[in-house]
């Protein structure tokens, strides 16, 4: 049983949450003031991204994580590509 566990799941449903919450603060961006942005992307995207990082983040599917985290930042930064 132990073999099937794998991070993988763990990444990709850590990247569903952080894509529900992008959505959320892309929705939320012209409504309210970059500090509540802030204060959102801290409550909500970077408590799961930091969530066990030190066991999966040297996984090479944690990339993707890490994507997620510079796309909303970006996104709260006004900063493209």
């Amino acid at each position: 049983m132990a073999e099937e566990v794998k991070w993988n799941v763990h990444i990709k449903y850590v990247c569903n949450i952080l894509n529900k919450n992008y959505y959320i603060i892309h929705s939320l961006k012209n409504v309210i003031s970059n500090n509540a942005l802030r204060g959102i992307y801290f409550a909500n995207f970077h408590s799961h991204l930091r969530y066990g990082i030190l066991f999966w983040g040297s996984n090479s599917q944690g990339i993707k994580v890490f994507k997620l985290q510079k796309k909303v930042v970006r996104l709260i930064c006004n900063v493209k590509k």
